[in-house]
């Protein structure tokens, strides 16, 4: 049955069950992302690891994250896009595992690499079978994503209350979340692997308007988000804050992009540019002041 083709786009319609499982697995994935992301820098900064071996250790998943979006198009016209979900699933459940059973800086460094492929084929095979679906493709990727940051909001926190008892079992946590994720991501519907078209010009794609507007802004968000999994929280742990309220605040910065995101959203083509300047200030002066604060 194809959803409605309305003009909502929160939810496009009466959702259908591949929606709704590419939504559910959305915000698990969601949760144990956000609940890693908080947890791996605070039990690293206990462990006795500095500064800039956590920041190394977080570039260490950006790495591996591009390095997996790079191939990720020949390994589509293989394998399917829900193959990718699946498998981001388990992927990031052996992250968390992988630290909740060893500090040592082996599996830290395992970890990190895990959850950068896990972010890569996750977010890449879910948007890419959204938007393959039937019916209205922008609305059903913005329910996904909605849903997705209503993951992240709960992750952090869930994060930070279970770390007051032990961030190993907050890891625990992540990982039976992170494979709860494998049930959504398995009544996906089975879409075809990717066949290119036979009059693909290559390059196009950078030719386009807007697109390296597009890339730019990504590039700002990844570095804010890398600093949010890393430096954030070891500058508040340096404050001595609990780890609830760092979660907390983690999470309210993710309040904040949602926002944000639904903001630009609604904006004109021709705002767009000053959208971007703004949203880089904002987001490097306010990481500078949790320096100063």
């Amino acid at each position: 049955m194809s959803r409605e083709r309305g003009p909502r786009l929160w939810w496009p319609g009466r959702p259908s069950r591949d929606l709704a499982a590419a939504a559910a697995g959305g915000f698990v994935f969601s949760v144990a992302l956000g609940l890693a992301s908080v947890v791996l820098p605070l039990l690293a900064v206990r462990s006795g690891y500095s500064g800039v071996a956590i920041g190394l250790l977080t570039a260490l998943s950006a790495v591996t994250q591009m390095a997996s979006r790079m191939v990720l198009g020949p390994v589509m016209r293989v394998f399917p896009d829900w193959t990718l979900v699946l498998g981001a699933c388990v992927t990031l459940a052996l992250s968390s595992a992988a630290v909740a059973v060893s500090t040592a800086l082996v599996p830290f460094a395992l970890a990190q690499a895990l959850q950068g492929v896990s972010r890569a084929c996750f977010w890449t095979g879910s948007q890419t079978h959204v938007v393959r679906g039937d019916g209205p493709s922008v609305g059903a990727l913005a329910a996904v994503n909605l849903v997705s940051g209503v993951g992240l909001l709960l992750g952090p926190v869930a994060g930070g209350v279970i770390g007051e008892h032990s961030l190993r079992l907050a890891l625990v946590v992540g990982a039976g979340a992170a494979l709860l994720g494998v049930v959504p991501a398995a009544l996906l519907d089975r879409l075809p692997a990717f066949r290119p078209p036979a009059d693909r010009v290559p390059g196009r794609l950078w030719r386009r308007p807007g697109v390296s507007s597009g890339c730019w802004a990504g590039m700002t968000a990844g570095a804010w988000r890398g600093l949010l999994g890393s430096y954030v929280p070891v500058a508040l742990s340096a404050a001595r804050l609990s780890s609830t309220t760092i979660g907390t605040l983690v999470a309210v910065a993710n309040a904040a992009s949602l926002v944000g995101s639904a903001v630009v959203g609604r904006l004109r083509d021709t705002a767009l540019p000053r959208a971007f300047l703004v949203g880089t200030l904002a987001a490097g002066l306010a990481t500078a002041g949790i320096a100063v604060a």
